[in-house]
């Protein structure tokens, strides 16, 4: 897997893939836009973890990626 890249690199769940997501300090997307001068909340990223782990990951959370279609989306 390339450095930094959102793709996973082998099999896994949704909940392993979204651990750091919406992480002021640990998510990958975050720090990206941050990097690239995108202004980003950490109150925002905070609501978003809680949409994540409230909405997705009990939905979602156990599926791997790959079973995940985009109709389930």
């Amino acid at each position: 897997m390339k450095v930094g890249s959102l793709i996973a690199s082998k099999p896994m769940t949704f909940a392993e893939y979204a651990k750091d997501w919406w992480i002021y300090d640990k998510c990958a997307y975050v720090q990206g836009k941050l990097k690239r001068g995108y202004k980003i909340s950490r109150t925002y990223v905070d609501f978003e973890r809680a949409n994540l782990e409230n909405h997705l990951l009990p939905y979602f959370g156990k599926k791997k990626l790959a079973q995940i279609t985009p109709a389930q989306i």
